[in-house]
């Protein structure tokens, strides 16, 4: 079981659509989410005025699963993001900015360096995005110490991301102990949690479970090789990810795919329409000893 963490969200002008900050208690991070359309609000906030990494956030039209993003970083921040809003650095395509900074000034430019290479890197390599960054940033020296205090303010960066929405921070990939296609038995941590679920459609067998809220389809599932005509661009994006990074080769049936690390979806449905190749419904796709989860949901009994 995760421990809690109490984090503090405040809407600066009662409105959650406009500017939101975010901090965790007893730790030195401080979070500011705000529309472009209130950079000039942002400007006069203190917070602006410190050294800090920021993220520009944008929508993706042909594919809303996965955002356009850009990482930069300033001392004070707001200098540099001020700059996408003029020609010569001019960001035609984000509409909200998440600036991370520090409550008690203590971030360093060379650590704030360090946040945004390592948020490049990450980004490039989970593939959950268009990332607009074309240079990789090089990566400075750090202390042992900072290093290690930087790893740790980037964890709490993620989980304060995902916090306002946004989990393109979070490897889709997951490594389970002991995982199997077994079942397994209930779990404490909720009716459905740590449960093997079982979807089987044409020739394609695969297996599923609920770990911390995603969906995981787990590694050795087979996966209907071809979509239907109306695979949503979302599954069809995953795919190909997949496929690109070595996660989703051939079977020996050839009309299927074989999956080779377990991999999470926010939503039942996302996880088995993956595996037909189009839309389909999850609660009644995946089955526990012949109950489907919305059975198992209106019992609330395994």
């Amino acid at each position: 079981m995760n421990s809690g963490k109490l984090i503090r969200l405040f809407l600066v002008e009662g409105d959650p659509d406009g500017i939101v900050t975010a901090e965790i208690q007893n730790m030195t991070i401080y979070a500011t989410s705000f529309p472009r359309t209130k950079i000039n609000v942002f400007k006069k906030r203190e917070e602006a005025k410190k050294a800090g990494t920021y993220i520009l956030i944008g929508d993706n039209i042909e594919n809303p699963l996965k955002p356009i993003v850009y990482v930069g970083e300033g001392a004070p921040v707001f200098e540099r993001i001020k700059k996408h809003n003029e020609s010569s650095m001019k960001k035609e395509f984000w509409d909200r900015a998440i600036v991370f900074s520090s409550k008690d000034d203590y971030l360093t430019k060379t650590q704030i360096q360090y946040l945004e290479a390592k948020l490049v890197k990450e980004i490039k390599k989970i593939q959950s995005t268009i990332i607009e960054n074309i240079q990789n940033p090089k990566e400075p020296i750090l202390s042992e110490v900072d290093h290690a205090e930087m790893e740790e303010f980037y964890q709490a960066l993620s989980l304060l991301l995902k916090t306002f929405g946004y989990d393109f921070l979070e490897e889709k990939s997951v490594n389970l102990d002991n995982t199997s296609d077994k079942e397994t038995e209930k779990s404490d941590e909720g009716f459905m949690e740590g449960v093997v679920f079982k979807f089987e459609i044409k020739d394609a067998v695969s297996y599923m479970k609920i770990i911390d809220n995603d969906y995981v389809v787990l590694e050795g599932s087979t996966i209907v090789k071809e979509g239907r005509q109306n695979i949503p661009p979302g599954v069809l994006e995953a795919r190909q990810t997949l496929i690109n990074k070595g996660y989703l080769v051939k079977d020996q049936n050839n009309k299927l795919y074989k999956l080779t690390e377990n991999y999470a979806f926010q939503s039942p449905s996302y996880a088995s329409g993956f595996v037909a190749g189009g839309n389909d419904n999850g609660w009644t796709s995946w089955k526990y000893n012949g109950k489907t989860m919305s059975e198992l949901e209106d019992n609330n009994n395994l």
